[in-house]
């Protein structure tokens, strides 16, 4: 079954003077915009880009902009390059909403053209207790999405393998999975001079391995916390990239229960330089700070699980 978002897209003028020197032979154009997306998007996830033309070049490019959208603040678009993303991801619930309705405005003097949007939401399968019983009996991940009964996000948030599944990449075929608890609030390590820990996903293994190597003899601490540790039956966890944290924050902040976050700075295995490492805040602006080494802070373990 399919759900559609249907918007309207206007060319106007935002200021409420006219002008006292109309531009002669000033014209807008716009496309009609039709996509499909399935429902439970992410935040700032891009729709497509809206398309739209003037036949005058006035130095200063026109604009777009949101006037209303019902229910309120389903979509954005950035008012330069007609970027249209998800913004209010509640809303794009397929069983909540059948169609949501706007008007989009791009403004250049007091010319405007009108266009339709259309986004097309498709219904995914969302039994989250059926799928954890899956998950439960020792069925696959990859394999679940395979078979097309599932997509990747149905994971998120899911008990797995000592943890819970916050990331999936299909692609590479691995996983990222987060212990349910805090560590407690240690130190990073040890000043750590060789310059060569990495930021990206699929690092925070190998950045943790690193420090832990070179930092061993010194005293506890966040590094060789998550080195060390057993934790439900799993001897694999590491310190997580900043990468890898940043996608524990969008995914896993507000799900509470076994999630529940302190709102304060969570470690990362990623440095700024030798004495300081990369945290984030765990606050609603996600920060990312540089902290020195020795302050003692919060971290969450991860380890990964692949196909």
């Amino acid at each position: 079954m399919l759900r559609i978002i249907v918007c309207s897209l206007m060319l106007a003028f935002l200021s409420c003077q006219k002008p006292s020197n109309p531009i002669a032979g000033l014209q807008v154009n716009t496309q009609d915009f039709t996509t499909t997306i399935e429902e439970n998007p992410k935040v700032n996830q891009l729709l497509g880009k809206v398309l739209g033309q003037v036949n005058i070049d006035l130095g200063t490019p026109p604009r777009f902009s949101i006037l209303n959208c019902d229910p309120p603040g389903a979509l954005f678009v950035d008012e330069i390059n007609g970027d249209l993303l998800v913004h209010n991801t509640d809303i794009f619930d397929y069983e909540k909403n059948d169609t949501i309705t706007a008007s989009f405005v791009l403004t250049l003097v007091e010319t405007s053209d009108t266009s339709k949007i259309m986004v097309v939401i498709e219904d995914v399968f969302e039994d989250s207790f059926l799928l954890q019983q899956k998950l439960y009996k020792g069925e696959n991940p990859f394999d679940l999405i395979k078979s097309k009964a599932f997509n990747s996000r149905s994971f998120i948030g899911l008990k797995y393998k000592g943890g819970l599944i916050y990331y999936i990449d299909t692609i590479n075929n691995f996983g990222l999975i987060a212990a349910r608890i805090d560590n407690p609030k240690l130190p990073w390590a040890c000043n750590y001079p060789n310059g060569d820990l990495q930021d990206m996903v699929e690092t925070g293994e190998e950045n943790t391995t690193k420090v832990y190597n070179y930092c061993s003899d010194l005293n506890e601490n966040a590094i060789s916390y998550c080195h060390k540790l057993d934790h439900n039956g799993f001897q694999d966890w590491f310190l997580p990239s900043i990468d890898e944290l940043e996608i524990m924050y969008d995914e896993l902040l507000w799900k509470g229960g076994y999630t529940a976050f302190n709102q304060q700075d969570y470690w990362s295995s990623s440095q700024e330089n030798e004495k300081r490492a990369k945290t984030i805040g765990f606050f609603n602006t996600k920060p990312i700070y540089h902290q020195s080494n020795g302050i003692v802070d919060n971290s969450r373990a991860v380890r990964i699980f692949r196909k």
